[in-house]
């Protein structure tokens, strides 16, 4: 199948990234240790004083939410965060700001002290690597350049985070910005005036506009270090956790769509052998009620070589009752002489045997054809063999 011939227009961007936040001198015990002796000035390396700057910043979290009226959201376990951020971007009519805070106890990599004991069997603390289960807080945000985006602190020592931004959300500000007219879709483009353009706006996000947004964010408190902190170098830098990447392609018909997810089941089916292909749909189905879905919807997919025996009473009812019915309507025009007065199986023969046939090529990957394309030739040589 010649698929690009299919393509309306294509866009390929970032999609959703999730980037560590951190300050890289405080992700080994040594450091911490440099941090409580130089920054703190303490004589001991303990976890202990770090209790203090752990509850000013706590504090600072719930007084920036409360003197700028921002709604405050304590996360129950297995609630989705991202429908609770639907819900109040749905509401939101700033052009940038701070949609939510939340609230999450959730497992992370964290600093503690433990008591060793020298040769002389004194104590003296020790700082080690742990985890532990810790509240983090989500500043749900949305920006006038990248649109709806989070930055997640966890509310421990060194105060590590994670940002998460949608390059198709930006690309979308950004072809607005342009004055380039455009139909979105939740996450890309449906129809471009200027189908060229969008390519080459996302083709510019990278590094430069990501970690210009994270400081845009820092410089609004609170911030879990200080000023002081921040002079004497320990400042958030960023790297990639977690990308992922979009390919949008229009098509021009909506079976060239069917088509290509054809194409994708039969082209993974040789890659592992699985037991199962799923597609995802963007529909509940619902069981009960006026509105329940009428089926399952389940795909049964056959590859070359294999016979599922159970289909083969089914399969032959549907053949019976495609020939009959093609009977039928082919009576009126035989007594027409418009077809040929011919046996009813070698006249369906004629007529579906090139179809048959091509398909058959079609899925044993003999023909490259475009299946589209070769359907009015096909149909020319049915009629061509049974009109009068």
């Amino acid at each position: 199948m010649s698929w690009p011939s299919h393509v309306v227009f294509e866009v390929e961007c970032i999609d959703r990234m999730f980037c560590n936040v951190y300050v890289p001198g405080l992700q080994y015990a040594p450091g911490l240790v440099g941090y409580v002796h130089q920054q703190l000035g303490l004589p001991i390396a303990s976890t202990a004083p770090l209790a203090r700057i752990t509850e000013a910043f706590d504090k600072a979290v719930h007084r920036f939410a409360r003197d700028n009226a921002i709604p405050w959201v304590d996360f129950a376990k297995g609630q989705r965060k991202d429908d609770i951020a639907h819900e109040y971007l749905a509401g939101f009519t700033g052009s940038e700001g701070v949609l939510f805070v939340g609230r999450a106890q959730e497992k992370t990599k964290l600093f503690r002290t433990e008591k060793r004991r020298d040769a002389h069997g004194d104590t003296y603390p020790w700082i080690v690597a742990s985890t532990g289960l810790v509240n983090h807080f989500y500043f749900y945000c949305y920006d006038g350049d990248f649109g709806p985006f989070f930055i997640k602190f966890c509310s421990y020592f060194p105060y590590s985070a994670k940002l998460c931004i949608n390059g198709d959300h930006w690309a979308q500000r950004q072809t607005a910005k342009a004055g380039i007219g455009f139909t979105a879709l939740d996450n890309g483009f449906a129809a471009v005036d200027d189908p060229a353009a969008p390519q080459a706006i996302c083709d510019r996000l990278g590094e430069e506009q990501i970690d210009a947004l994270l400081r845009k964010r820092l410089a609004i408190p609170p911030h879990p270090f200080t000023a002081s902190d921040r002079a004497a170098g320990y400042r958030y830098e960023l790297s990639i956790l977690q990308a992922e990447f979009s390919l949008t392609q229009m098509l021009d018909k909506p079976v060239a769509g069917r088509m290509f997810f054809e194409h994708v089941i039969r082209d993974n089916l040789g890659i592992g052998r699985p037991d199962q292909v799923a597609l995802v749909v963007g529909r509940r189905l619902m069981r009960r009620g006026p509105h329940r879905a009428p089926g399952p919807f389940r795909t049964r997919v056959i590859t070359q070589g294999v016979i599922i025996e159970e289909s083969r009473p089914a399969i032959s009812a549907l053949n019976e009752r495609f020939y009959t019915e093609a009977s039928v309507w082919l009576q009126p025009h035989v007594q027409r002489r418009r077809i040929k007065p011919l046996a009813s199986r070698l006249c369906q023969a004629l007529w579906t045997g090139p179809s048959v046939e091509y398909a058959r090529l079609w899925l044993a990957r003999a023909t490259e054809f475009d299946i589209l394309a070769a359907a009015p030739v096909l149909g020319k040589a049915a009629w061509n063999a049974l009109k009068v």
